[in-house]
């Protein structure tokens, strides 16, 4: 499940839960970001006619354990455009997906 994603000009920010492959079995994030990573990496070379390496290897992740912790990761994917100075009001930003209000996605 996807809660926020922001992309900026240099780097990229999702907040998401894996989905469970099965009973108790839930998907690989390292799995998951390699697959993102591959696809858009392939889009985004086809779209400028170039080949070759986009992402760095690199990836900067945390599990979020808490009410508090969520709120607090998925405020600062939204602000993150106008801290950057590149909006005034961050859903002006087009590359923010926000699916819905804070209020109807926090976890139990």
């Amino acid at each position: 499940m996807v809660f926020a994603v922001v992309v900026m000009p240099d780097h990229t920010h999702l907040l998401l839960q894996p989905c469970e492959k099965s009973a108790g079995n839930w998907w690989n994030l390292g799995e998951l970001l390699k697959g993102m990573k591959g696809v858009s990496a392939r889009r985004i070379n086809e779209s400028r006619g170039t080949l070759g390496s986009l992402w760095q290897d690199e990836r900067y992740d945390r599990q979020v354990r808490s009410r508090s912790d969520f709120e607090e990761k998925w405020s600062y994917i939204r602000l993150n455009p106008v801290r950057a100075g590149l909006v005034s009001v961050a859903e002006d930003w087009d590359s923010l997906w926000l699916p819905a209000s804070i209020e109807g996605w926090l976890p139990n």
